[in-house]
Protein backbone atom coordinates (compact mmCIF):
# COMPACT_ATOMS: atom_id res chain seq x y z
CA UNK A 1 0.00 0.00 0.00
CA UNK A 2 1.57 3.31 -1.05
CA UNK A 3 1.61 6.35 1.22
CA UNK A 4 -1.35 8.03 -0.51
CA UNK A 5 -3.56 4.94 -0.29
CA UNK A 6 -2.49 4.37 3.32
CA UNK A 7 -3.45 7.90 4.38
CA UNK A 8 -6.79 7.61 2.60
CA UNK A 9 -7.47 4.26 4.27
CA UNK A 10 -6.74 5.58 7.76
CA UNK A 11 -9.34 8.34 7.41
CA UNK A 12 -11.82 6.81 4.97
CA UNK A 13 -14.72 6.91 7.50
CA UNK A 14 -14.40 10.72 7.53
CA UNK A 15 -15.35 10.78 3.86
CA UNK A 16 -17.79 7.87 3.42
CA UNK A 17 -19.10 6.88 6.93
CA UNK A 18 -18.21 3.20 6.46
CA UNK A 19 -16.49 1.19 9.19
CA UNK A 20 -12.80 0.41 8.72
CA UNK A 21 -10.64 -1.93 10.76
CA UNK A 22 -7.17 -1.00 12.02
CA UNK A 23 -7.84 2.71 12.33
CA UNK A 24 -7.62 5.15 15.25
CA UNK A 25 -10.47 5.04 17.76
CA UNK A 26 -11.84 8.40 16.65
CA UNK A 27 -12.35 7.01 13.13
CA UNK A 28 -14.86 4.51 14.55
CA UNK A 29 -16.98 7.43 15.77
CA UNK A 30 -18.66 8.56 12.51
CA UNK A 31 -19.81 5.05 11.40
CA UNK A 32 -21.14 4.25 14.87
CA UNK A 33 -22.98 7.59 14.99
CA UNK A 34 -24.48 6.84 11.56
CA UNK A 35 -25.58 3.40 12.76
CA UNK A 36 -27.43 5.01 15.68
CA UNK A 37 -29.28 7.33 13.30
CA UNK A 38 -30.38 4.54 10.98
CA UNK A 39 -31.35 2.22 13.84
CA UNK A 40 -33.28 4.96 15.62
CA UNK A 41 -31.31 4.67 18.86
CA UNK A 42 -32.15 7.32 21.41
CA UNK A 43 -28.91 9.11 22.27
CA UNK A 44 -30.57 10.51 25.39
CA UNK A 45 -31.34 7.14 27.00
CA UNK A 46 -28.65 5.16 25.13
CA UNK A 47 -25.99 7.46 26.57
CA UNK A 48 -22.60 6.38 25.37
CA UNK A 49 -20.90 7.74 22.29
CA UNK A 50 -17.26 7.54 21.20
CA UNK A 51 -15.69 10.06 23.56
CA UNK A 52 -12.80 11.31 21.46
CA UNK A 53 -13.69 14.31 19.33
CA UNK A 54 -11.10 15.96 17.15
CA UNK A 55 -9.92 19.61 17.28
CA UNK A 56 -11.55 22.25 15.11
CA UNK A 57 -8.70 22.31 12.57
CA UNK A 58 -8.86 18.54 12.09
CA UNK A 59 -10.80 18.41 8.80
CA UNK A 60 -8.56 21.05 7.25
CA UNK A 61 -5.46 19.09 8.28
CA UNK A 62 -7.14 15.92 7.07
CA UNK A 63 -7.58 17.44 3.63
CA UNK A 64 -3.91 18.35 3.43
CA UNK A 65 -2.77 14.92 4.65
CA UNK A 66 -4.99 12.95 2.22
CA UNK A 67 -4.65 15.46 -0.64
CA UNK A 68 -8.44 15.90 -0.72
CA UNK A 69 -9.77 19.33 -1.54
CA UNK A 70 -13.43 18.50 -0.85
CA UNK A 71 -15.41 18.17 2.35
CA UNK A 72 -13.40 20.61 4.45
CA UNK A 73 -16.22 22.79 5.74
CA UNK A 74 -19.49 20.94 5.13
CA UNK A 75 -20.65 17.57 3.80
CA UNK A 76 -22.14 19.05 0.61
CA UNK A 77 -18.65 19.97 -0.65
CA UNK A 78 -18.26 16.32 -1.61
CA UNK A 79 -19.91 16.19 -5.02
CA UNK A 80 -22.83 13.83 -5.58
CA UNK A 81 -20.88 11.63 -7.97
CA UNK A 82 -18.24 11.05 -5.26
CA UNK A 83 -20.59 10.49 -2.31
CA UNK A 84 -20.98 7.05 -0.79
CA UNK A 85 -24.52 5.81 -0.23
CA UNK A 86 -24.23 6.66 3.47
CA UNK A 87 -22.87 10.13 2.77
CA UNK A 88 -25.76 10.84 0.40
CA UNK A 89 -28.27 9.69 3.02
CA UNK A 90 -26.65 12.02 5.57
CA UNK A 91 -26.92 14.94 3.14
CA UNK A 92 -30.61 14.15 2.59
CA UNK A 93 -31.20 14.18 6.35
CA UNK A 94 -29.44 17.55 6.59
CA UNK A 95 -31.61 18.99 3.81
CA UNK A 96 -34.69 17.95 5.80
CA UNK A 97 -33.22 19.03 9.14
CA UNK A 98 -35.88 21.66 10.05
CA UNK A 99 -38.67 19.06 9.81
CA UNK A 100 -36.84 16.15 11.47
CA UNK A 101 -37.96 15.02 14.91
CA UNK A 102 -35.78 15.83 17.91
CA UNK A 103 -34.24 12.36 18.02
CA UNK A 104 -33.23 12.52 14.36
CA UNK A 105 -31.83 16.03 14.79
CA UNK A 106 -29.72 14.89 17.72
CA UNK A 107 -28.38 11.87 15.79
CA UNK A 108 -27.58 13.94 12.67
CA UNK A 109 -25.81 16.61 14.72
CA UNK A 110 -23.75 13.98 16.47
CA UNK A 111 -22.62 12.48 13.15
CA UNK A 112 -21.55 15.95 12.01
CA UNK A 113 -19.68 16.61 15.27
CA UNK A 114 -17.92 13.24 15.04
CA UNK A 115 -16.86 14.20 11.50
CA UNK A 116 -15.35 17.46 12.78
CA UNK A 117 -17.97 19.81 11.28
CA UNK A 118 -18.26 22.06 14.33
CA UNK A 119 -19.00 25.35 12.58
CA UNK A 120 -21.52 23.78 10.21
CA UNK A 121 -23.27 22.02 13.11
CA UNK A 122 -23.28 25.20 15.15
CA UNK A 123 -25.15 27.01 12.35
CA UNK A 124 -27.54 24.09 11.89
CA UNK A 125 -28.44 24.11 15.60
CA UNK A 126 -28.83 27.89 15.87
CA UNK A 127 -32.58 27.60 16.65
CA UNK A 128 -31.61 25.81 19.88
CA UNK A 129 -29.15 28.47 21.05
CA UNK A 130 -31.58 29.60 23.75
CA UNK A 131 -32.83 26.84 26.03
CA UNK A 132 -36.43 27.00 27.26
CA UNK A 133 -37.21 27.27 30.97
CA UNK A 134 -38.77 23.79 31.06
CA UNK A 135 -37.31 21.96 28.05
CA UNK A 136 -37.91 18.34 27.15
CA UNK A 137 -34.88 16.09 27.50
CA UNK A 138 -34.38 16.10 23.72
CA UNK A 139 -34.69 19.89 23.43
CA UNK A 140 -32.15 20.24 26.23
CA UNK A 141 -29.90 17.78 24.42
CA UNK A 142 -30.00 19.81 21.19
CA UNK A 143 -29.25 23.00 23.11
CA UNK A 144 -26.29 21.24 24.68
CA UNK A 145 -25.02 20.18 21.24
CA UNK A 146 -25.19 23.82 20.11
CA UNK A 147 -23.33 24.99 23.23
CA UNK A 148 -20.77 22.21 22.81
CA UNK A 149 -19.91 23.23 19.24
CA UNK A 150 -19.55 26.82 20.41
CA UNK A 151 -17.25 25.59 23.20
CA UNK A 152 -15.08 23.70 20.71
CA UNK A 153 -14.89 26.69 18.37
CA UNK A 154 -14.23 29.46 20.86
CA UNK A 155 -13.09 28.11 24.25
CA UNK A 156 -9.54 29.38 23.74
CA UNK A 157 -10.74 32.87 22.88
CA UNK A 158 -10.44 35.44 25.66
CA UNK A 159 -13.97 36.55 24.80
CA UNK A 160 -15.56 33.13 25.32
CA UNK A 161 -18.21 32.86 28.04
CA UNK A 162 -20.01 29.61 28.97
CA UNK A 163 -23.33 31.32 29.69
CA UNK A 164 -25.20 28.91 27.40
CA UNK A 165 -23.72 25.87 29.17
CA UNK A 166 -24.69 27.35 32.54
CA UNK A 167 -28.30 27.83 31.40
CA UNK A 168 -28.43 24.25 30.15
CA UNK A 169 -26.95 22.95 33.39
CA UNK A 170 -29.54 24.91 35.38
CA UNK A 171 -32.62 24.34 33.21
CA UNK A 172 -32.24 20.78 31.89
CA UNK A 173 -34.44 18.20 33.61
CA UNK A 174 -32.95 16.11 36.39
CA UNK A 175 -32.23 12.68 35.00
CA UNK A 176 -31.21 14.01 31.59
CA UNK A 177 -27.86 13.44 29.94
CA UNK A 178 -27.85 17.09 28.84
CA UNK A 179 -27.64 18.15 32.49
CA UNK A 180 -24.82 15.68 33.15
CA UNK A 181 -22.89 16.74 30.02
CA UNK A 182 -23.25 20.46 30.74
CA UNK A 183 -22.18 20.20 34.39
CA UNK A 184 -19.17 18.02 33.51
CA UNK A 185 -18.19 20.38 30.68
CA UNK A 186 -18.31 23.33 33.11
CA UNK A 187 -16.32 21.39 35.69
CA UNK A 188 -13.55 20.84 33.13
CA UNK A 189 -13.82 24.39 31.79
CA UNK A 190 -13.30 26.04 35.16
CA UNK A 191 -10.74 23.48 36.31
CA UNK A 192 -8.62 23.24 33.16
CA UNK A 193 -9.07 26.50 31.28
CA UNK A 194 -9.96 29.12 33.91
CA UNK A 195 -8.28 27.51 36.92
CA UNK A 196 -11.06 28.93 39.08
CA UNK A 197 -11.06 26.96 42.33
CA UNK A 198 -14.46 28.05 43.67
CA UNK A 199 -16.27 27.51 40.36
CA UNK A 200 -14.60 24.13 39.91
CA UNK A 201 -15.77 23.10 43.37
CA UNK A 202 -19.31 24.33 42.61
CA UNK A 203 -19.60 22.42 39.33
CA UNK A 204 -18.18 19.30 40.90
CA UNK A 205 -21.11 19.34 43.33
CA UNK A 206 -23.60 20.05 40.53
CA UNK A 207 -22.25 17.24 38.33
CA UNK A 208 -22.43 14.83 41.29
CA UNK A 209 -26.13 15.60 41.70
CA UNK A 210 -26.75 15.36 37.95
CA UNK A 211 -25.13 11.92 37.61
CA UNK A 212 -26.88 10.60 40.70
CA UNK A 213 -30.20 11.56 39.08
CA UNK A 214 -29.58 9.35 36.02
CA UNK A 215 -31.57 6.09 35.97
CA UNK A 216 -28.50 3.87 35.86
CA UNK A 217 -28.08 0.29 37.06
CA UNK A 218 -25.25 0.26 39.61
CA UNK A 219 -22.26 -1.62 38.24
CA UNK A 220 -23.49 -1.59 34.64
CA UNK A 221 -21.19 -0.79 31.72
CA UNK A 222 -22.70 2.70 31.33
CA UNK A 223 -22.62 3.37 35.08
CA UNK A 224 -18.89 2.66 35.28
CA UNK A 225 -18.01 4.67 32.17
CA UNK A 226 -19.88 7.78 33.33
CA UNK A 227 -18.39 7.68 36.83
CA UNK A 228 -14.95 7.19 35.30
CA UNK A 229 -15.44 10.38 33.27
CA UNK A 230 -16.67 12.16 36.39
CA UNK A 231 -13.59 11.37 38.48
CA UNK A 232 -11.26 12.31 35.65
CA UNK A 233 -12.97 15.73 35.65
CA UNK A 234 -12.95 16.11 39.44
CA UNK A 235 -9.18 15.51 39.54
CA UNK A 236 -8.78 19.15 38.44
CA UNK A 237 -9.98 20.31 41.86
CA UNK A 238 -7.14 18.86 44.00
CA UNK A 239 -4.74 19.70 41.18
CA UNK A 240 -5.73 23.37 41.51
CA UNK A 241 -5.30 23.07 45.27
CA UNK A 242 -1.79 21.67 44.65
CA UNK A 243 -2.90 18.54 46.50
CA UNK A 244 -1.00 15.86 44.62
CA UNK A 245 -2.10 13.06 46.94
CA UNK A 246 -5.80 13.61 46.26
CA UNK A 247 -5.19 14.24 42.57
CA UNK A 248 -3.64 10.79 42.40
CA UNK A 249 -6.59 9.40 44.38
CA UNK A 250 -9.21 10.92 42.05
CA UNK A 251 -7.40 9.59 38.98
CA UNK A 252 -7.10 6.18 40.64
CA UNK A 253 -10.90 6.14 41.04
CA UNK A 254 -11.32 7.18 37.40
CA UNK A 255 -9.15 4.30 36.25
CA UNK A 256 -10.83 1.80 38.59
CA UNK A 257 -14.28 2.65 37.24
CA UNK A 258 -12.97 2.46 33.68
CA UNK A 259 -11.48 -0.98 34.29
CA UNK A 260 -14.69 -2.15 35.99
CA UNK A 261 -16.72 -1.50 32.83
CA UNK A 262 -17.14 -4.90 31.15
CA UNK A 263 -18.00 -4.73 27.47
CA UNK A 264 -20.27 -7.31 25.86
CA UNK A 265 -19.77 -6.64 22.16
CA UNK A 266 -17.36 -4.97 19.74
CA UNK A 267 -19.17 -1.64 19.86
CA UNK A 268 -18.89 -1.51 23.64
CA UNK A 269 -15.24 -2.52 23.34
CA UNK A 270 -14.60 0.55 21.17
CA UNK A 271 -16.47 2.74 23.66
CA UNK A 272 -14.48 1.22 26.51
CA UNK A 273 -11.16 1.91 24.79
CA UNK A 274 -12.25 5.44 23.89
CA UNK A 275 -13.02 6.08 27.56
CA UNK A 276 -9.97 4.53 29.17
CA UNK A 277 -7.49 6.06 26.70
CA UNK A 278 -7.81 9.65 28.06
CA UNK A 279 -7.67 8.23 31.59
CA UNK A 280 -4.31 6.61 30.82
CA UNK A 281 -3.19 9.80 29.07
CA UNK A 282 -4.03 11.82 32.20
CA UNK A 283 -2.13 9.27 34.28
CA UNK A 284 0.88 9.81 32.06
CA UNK A 285 0.63 13.58 32.64
CA UNK A 286 0.44 12.86 36.35
CA UNK A 287 3.59 10.72 36.12
CA UNK A 288 5.32 13.66 34.41
CA UNK A 289 4.29 15.97 37.26
CA UNK A 290 5.87 13.48 39.68
CA UNK A 291 9.01 13.24 37.49
CA UNK A 292 8.44 9.49 37.23
CA UNK A 293 9.88 8.97 33.75
CA UNK A 294 9.63 5.17 33.88
CA UNK A 295 5.92 5.34 34.70
CA UNK A 296 5.44 7.95 31.97
CA UNK A 297 7.02 5.60 29.43
CA UNK A 298 4.93 2.69 30.71
CA UNK A 299 1.75 4.72 30.31
CA UNK A 300 2.87 5.70 26.81
CA UNK A 301 3.15 2.03 25.82
CA UNK A 302 -0.26 1.40 27.36
CA UNK A 303 -1.80 4.13 25.17
CA UNK A 304 -0.29 2.58 22.05
CA UNK A 305 -1.66 -0.83 23.02
CA UNK A 306 -5.10 0.75 23.31
CA UNK A 307 -4.89 2.76 20.08
CA UNK A 308 -1.90 1.84 17.89
CA UNK A 309 -3.17 3.82 14.87
CA UNK A 310 -3.51 7.13 16.73
CA UNK A 311 -0.75 9.64 15.97
CA UNK A 312 -1.04 11.29 19.42
CA UNK A 313 -0.28 8.01 21.20
CA UNK A 314 3.08 7.68 19.47
CA UNK A 315 3.80 11.38 19.98
CA UNK A 316 3.18 11.09 23.73
CA UNK A 317 5.42 8.02 24.07
CA UNK A 318 8.05 9.77 21.97
CA UNK A 319 7.96 12.76 24.32
CA UNK A 320 8.56 10.51 27.35
CA UNK A 321 11.44 8.75 25.61
CA UNK A 322 12.90 12.10 24.57
CA UNK A 323 12.83 13.31 28.19
CA UNK A 324 14.61 10.11 29.18
CA UNK A 325 17.37 10.90 26.65
CA UNK A 326 16.48 7.87 24.51
CA UNK A 327 16.57 9.79 21.25
CA UNK A 328 16.73 6.81 18.89
CA UNK A 329 13.55 5.26 20.31
CA UNK A 330 11.84 8.66 20.52
CA UNK A 331 12.70 9.23 16.85
CA UNK A 332 10.96 5.98 15.89
CA UNK A 333 7.78 7.02 17.68
CA UNK A 334 7.80 10.50 16.14
CA UNK A 335 8.27 8.98 12.68
CA UNK A 336 5.29 6.67 13.22
CA UNK A 337 3.22 9.60 14.49
CA UNK A 338 4.15 11.63 11.43
CA UNK A 339 3.10 8.76 9.15
CA UNK A 340 -0.27 8.32 10.88
CA UNK A 341 -1.40 11.85 10.11
CA UNK A 342 -3.59 14.39 11.94
CA UNK A 343 -3.88 15.76 14.48
CA UNK A 344 -0.16 15.71 15.40
CA UNK A 345 1.77 14.64 12.31
CA UNK A 346 3.36 18.06 11.65
CA UNK A 347 4.45 18.49 15.26
CA UNK A 348 5.80 14.95 15.22
CA UNK A 349 7.86 15.77 12.11
CA UNK A 350 9.27 18.80 13.92
CA UNK A 351 10.14 16.69 16.99
CA UNK A 352 11.80 14.07 14.81
CA UNK A 353 14.06 16.91 13.70
CA UNK A 354 14.83 17.61 17.36
CA UNK A 355 15.89 13.99 17.78
CA UNK A 356 18.19 14.17 14.77
CA UNK A 357 19.67 17.37 16.19
CA UNK A 358 20.37 15.64 19.53
CA UNK A 359 21.92 12.73 17.62
CA UNK A 360 24.20 15.09 15.69
CA UNK A 361 22.47 14.52 12.34
CA UNK A 362 22.13 18.20 11.48
CA UNK A 363 21.41 17.75 7.78
CA UNK A 364 18.48 15.46 8.49
CA UNK A 365 17.27 17.71 11.31
CA UNK A 366 17.36 20.85 9.16
CA UNK A 367 15.57 19.12 6.30
CA UNK A 368 12.73 18.11 8.61
CA UNK A 369 12.50 21.60 10.09
CA UNK A 370 12.16 23.15 6.65
CA UNK A 371 9.66 20.49 5.59
CA UNK A 372 7.57 21.30 8.67
CA UNK A 373 7.72 25.01 7.96
CA UNK A 374 6.64 24.53 4.36
CA UNK A 375 3.50 22.76 5.57
CA UNK A 376 2.99 25.15 8.50
CA UNK A 377 4.44 28.59 7.63
CA UNK A 378 3.30 29.94 11.01
CA UNK A 379 5.34 27.37 12.95
CA UNK A 380 6.96 29.65 15.52
CA UNK A 381 9.11 26.97 17.19
CA UNK A 382 10.51 25.90 13.83
CA UNK A 383 11.32 29.48 12.86
CA UNK A 384 13.10 30.07 16.16
CA UNK A 385 15.26 26.98 15.77
CA UNK A 386 16.18 27.82 12.19
CA UNK A 387 16.91 31.43 13.17
CA UNK A 388 19.39 30.24 15.81
CA UNK A 389 21.37 27.86 13.60
CA UNK A 390 25.10 28.65 13.76
CA UNK A 391 27.15 29.60 10.70
CA UNK A 392 28.00 26.05 9.73
CA UNK A 393 24.40 24.92 10.01
CA UNK A 394 23.20 28.05 8.23
CA UNK A 395 25.32 27.17 5.23
CA UNK A 396 23.77 23.73 5.25
CA UNK A 397 20.30 25.27 5.49
CA UNK A 398 21.05 27.51 2.50
CA UNK A 399 22.24 24.51 0.50
CA UNK A 400 19.13 22.47 1.33
CA UNK A 401 16.89 25.40 0.54
CA UNK A 402 18.38 25.99 -2.89
CA UNK A 403 18.36 22.28 -3.80
CA UNK A 404 14.95 21.23 -2.49
CA UNK A 405 12.74 24.18 -1.59
CA UNK A 406 12.98 26.63 -4.43
CA UNK A 407 9.20 27.00 -4.35
CA UNK A 408 9.57 28.72 -0.99
CA UNK A 409 9.21 32.49 -1.55
CA UNK A 410 12.17 34.78 -0.92
CA UNK A 411 10.10 36.68 1.64
CA UNK A 412 9.41 33.51 3.66
CA UNK A 413 13.04 32.48 3.36
CA UNK A 414 14.32 35.84 4.58
CA UNK A 415 12.02 35.72 7.58
CA UNK A 416 13.79 32.68 8.97
CA UNK A 417 17.28 32.79 7.46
Amino acid sequence: MNTSNFSEYLFKPYFDLYQQEDVALNAYGPPLAYKRLINGLDTETDYLLVQRLMPTAFRYELGKFTNRTDGHFNPFQISKDKRSERWQILCEYIEKFPILNSLEKHSVSHILISLGYYEFTNILLKPYAQINVNPSIHEASLSYRYAFTRFMLFVKSKHYSPDDLIKIANNSPLGSMAKVSATLRLLVYYGRFKKDLNSTRFWKNESTKAINSLPLDTGSFTYNIIWSRYYRGTSFLPLLEKDLKNTIFEMKLSEEYAMAAKYNNNEEKILWKANIYPVVQSQQRLADIQNDINMSIERGHQMINLDPWYSNAHLDLGNSLFKAGNYNEALKEYQISSTLGPPTYLYATFLAGRCYEELGEMELATELYINTLRKDPQGISTKQILANINVKKASLFSKLYKENYSDYTNKEYQQIY
